[in-house]
């Protein structure tokens, strides 16, 4: 009776899994939408200035706290113990990332990026566009944008702060098991904020030389490589 009762509880858990897969088939139905954000008080420069140095002081202990308790082999941490970090980390993101986007004028054109995002999908194989966060899959809302001085030709002057959460075909869950791991940060993109649990999101920075526009795409080419890279059930395990 006992084996009877394991392998039909197997069976549901298979089906489940299957379910849930079921809806992670190409293109994965995403909304892109502007999201306005309440803004912080303003704070005086060499305010920002000691918030960033003293939360980079203490990623940094954190760190080295963690590389003696689980080793200096990264890759072999735990995502309980990532997490440890990812507190830590997180807020010198949100201070570095509270000073750069204080300006009201970052807060305008949201949905002129939207609009450039969108604009461009015609085609893509791995995602299509809705209008109902009940109908996709991931929802990508932007929040912010801002102009920054380049050193280089190459260099980006461009930024778009969007928020990657699943939309009402992923449960949270199942968001933060695709991921895992998965590294956001390049050239081109940066992390400023992990989800700790099951109702977060990712919030990210997207960057370009060239203009908003551009940035829009590159916004568009994160999401799409998130997408080929954790979502498509033909992705090469």
């Amino acid at each position: 009776m006992l084996r009877r009762h394991v392998i039909c509880l197997f069976l549901v858990l298979l089906a489940a899994a299957a379910e849930s897969r079921a809806q992670e088939t190409l293109p994965v139905a995403v909304l892109v939408t502007p999201l306005e954000t309440q803004p912080l008080p303003p704070l005086k420069p060499d305010v920002h200035e000691a918030a960033i140095k003293q939360t980079r002081a203490e990623m940094f202990a954190v760190a080295a706290q963690l590389r003696k308790q689980h080793g200096d082999k990264t890759s072999n941490w735990l995502p309980e113990v990532w997490k440890q970090f990812y507190v830590a980390e997180d807020a010198h993101t949100l201070a570095v990332a509270r000073r750069d986007y204080e300006r009201p004028e970052t807060r305008l054109g949201l949905a002129d990026s939207v609009e450039d995002f969108v604009r461009g999908v015609g085609g893509n194989k791995a995602m299509t566009m809705v209008t109902g966060a009940d109908q996709a899959v991931l929802v990508v809302q932007v929040v912010g944008r801002r102009l920054a001085s380049a050193s280089g030709p190459t260099d980006n002057r461009y930024f778009i702060r969007f928020r990657l959460t699943p939309g009402g075909k992923m449960t949270g869950a199942r968001f933060l098991e695709a991921t895992q791991g998965y590294k956001w940060d390049s050239l081109w993109s940066t992390v400023i904020a992990h989800p700790q649990d099951a109702t977060g999101y990712f919030e990210l920075e997207a960057g370009s030389p060239a203009s908003y526009k551009n940035g829009a795409g590159m916004v568009r080419a994160i999401v799409e490589w998130f997408i080929k890279a954790r979502l498509d059930p033909n992705r090469k395990k």
